[in-house]
């Protein structure tokens, strides 16, 4: 085996699911279809690059999951996994549920940030809006 083809563990394609899937997908657990064995996506092995990502099963080979991004869609094939098991909670937590979405604040620029704080002082009556500064 040739240096370029070492795999990786599945995490390295926790990026790219998150393209697809709202969870966090290395702590999903996939069963071959070959194999029967069940283990955490994490786990796979992941071979692939900048188009496409191959997972593969730790024990057996096989292909378990197919991922290619033409830039126009992505690809999804999951005809190597019988099943695939996706958690709702946080390991350990089991009280509080997972965010399903990040806050939008988080996409923002920092210039379109400081928009928004300006937008809410302009909103408030003139005693709340504070000292007035020189432009």
């Amino acid at each position: 085996m040739s240096d370029d083809n070492v795999p990786l563990d599945g995490n390295a394609a926790a990026g790219r699911l998150m393209d697809v899937f709202v969870f966090d997908m290395t702590a999903a657990t996939v069963m071959c279809e070959s194999c029967g064995c069940e283990s955490a996506l994490a786990m796979l092995a992941l071979y692939g690059g900048a188009v496409g990502l191959v997972l593969r099963c730790p024990s057996c080979d096989a292909v378990n999951l197919r991922l290619l991004n033409t830039g126009r869609s992505i690809h999804l094939d999951l005809r190597g996994a019988s099943r695939m098991s996706i958690p709702l909670m946080p390991y350990g937590d089991e009280r509080q549920p997972r965010r399903r979405y990040p806050p939008a604040a988080q996409y923002l620029s920092s210039s379109e940030r400081s928009a928004d704080t300006n937008v809410e002082r302009t909103n408030k009556r003139p005693s709340q809006r504070g000292p007035k500064t020189p432009l």
